[in-house]
């Protein structure tokens, strides 16, 4: 078991300010990085367990929220804008003017992606563009992930159930909002 020590940083983003514990190894807080080549990262930190990131590259910026299944695991950037996934998670990001809520397993696409909440008898169908993971605040939620990985010697099928803690959706999206808002000019 790895033992972390409590790291106390409150960083302010616009208006918004938060309290962050826990960085990924080798990646300090709010040190941006070119982690491949036009390609550049910054880890703003974590808000109940939402890691919060920060991607720049030549056609704009790209401001994420990423939750594990496991907090031990933090995805990192690997090149332009894509992370790695060591572990299922889910993510709050902002495409044009649309706050997107996704579902990662394995670096591939699934084909049937549904979800529920803790105690909830039934799934609702997964849909990035309309669910919204702030209404799930708080709440334990079960996801149910079918279809095919990738391999290089052919596809596997996989079908897969796993729970994650939602809390902290909220100020998660809220930070991707800020972290996504125009940035004021330069004096003239």
């Amino acid at each position: 078991m790895r033992v972390v020590a409590l790291i106390m940083l409150s960083i302010p983003v616009g208006f918004f300010q938060f309290s962050a514990f826990a960085e990924p190894e080798g990646w300090p807080y709010g040190e941006e990085k070119e982690h491949s080549p036009g390609s550049y990262s910054t880890h703003w930190g974590e808000v109940e367990g939402w890691h919060l990131w920060r991607v720049d590259i030549s056609s704009g910026r790209v401001c994420s929220a990423r939750k594990s299944i496991d907090p031990e695991i933090v995805s990192v950037p690997v090149s332009q804008g894509i992370f790695d996934d060591p572990a299922p998670y889910v993510s709050i990001l902002k495409v044009r003017s649309r706050l997107l809520s996704n579902v990662h397993i394995g670096g591939n696409p699934s084909l049937a992606k549904e979800y529920r909440a803790s105690g909830e008898r039934f799934f609702e169908e997964y849909n990035f563009r309309s669910t919204n993971w702030t209404s799930l605040d708080g709440l334990k939620v079960e996801f149910h992930l079918a279809g095919q990985r990738m391999a290089l010697l052919g596809a596997r099928s996989f079908d897969e159930t796993f729970v994650i803690d939602m809390t902290g959706a909220t100020k998660a999206a809220e930070w991707v909002e800020q972290c996504m808002a125009p940035e004021p000019s330069a004096a003239r």
